[in-house]
């Protein structure tokens, strides 16, 4: 008999990462969550398969120190059961997911995959800043507006495959992150 459990929290858990106040706290948010994210695929054998701004937050301490935590597995699938989530499945957020799921591989998800994609949330944030409002994402902004699932693929492919490519995103970084 399958059994699933869920927790529903119906008070806040963490604040989104538009409120965190600098790209420090950005980055100890992020290296938090990819520990969390480790430690579930090692112990829990979870993969999350929806790593996306929306599903990072944080918690501001009483020191005034954030800590990052992942959310919203409902995209989660169980790794331990061998290689039973092709790509052709294609879950996740559309900018954020990786190039396997856009191009339907028959390769498993891996835990790598969700590690793809916290790369395409660092790219979003430094190119959009905390609050999607710079606009100078005039490469990427092709991750969300391909013609086809694979078309993005191909612009993924051809903005990360070299490093003159991705040179190119890193310049369109706003270093104010607002």
């Amino acid at each position: 008999q399958l059994r699933v459990h869920r927790r529903v929290a119906m008070s806040p858990i963490g604040k989104p990462l538009n409120m965190l106040k600098s790209v420090p706290e950005l980055i100890i948010v992020v290296a938090d969550t990819m520990r969390a994210h480790r430690a579930i695929v090692e112990h829990c054998h979870i993969l999350h398969r929806d790593v996306m701004p929306g599903n990072i937050l944080f918690r501001r301490m009483n020191d005034g120190t954030v800590k990052g935590m992942l959310v919203d597995f409902d995209h989660a699938v169980n790794s331990s059961k061998g290689p039973h989530t092709p790509h052709d499945e294609r879950t996740g957020t559309l900018p954020f997911m990786c190039i396997h799921a856009l191009e339907r591989s028959q390769l498993p998800r891996t835990e790598l995959d969700d590690w793809e994609t916290m790369i395409y949330v660092l790219i979003w944030i430094g190119t959009y800043g905390f609050k999607g409002a710079n606009g100078r994402a005039a490469k990427i902004k092709y991750w969300v507006g391909g013609t086809t699932l694979e078309d993005i693929a191909r612009f993924k492919r051809g903005d990360l495959d070299n490093s003159s490519s991705f040179k190119s995103i890193i310049n369109d970084f706003d270093s104010r992150m607002d």
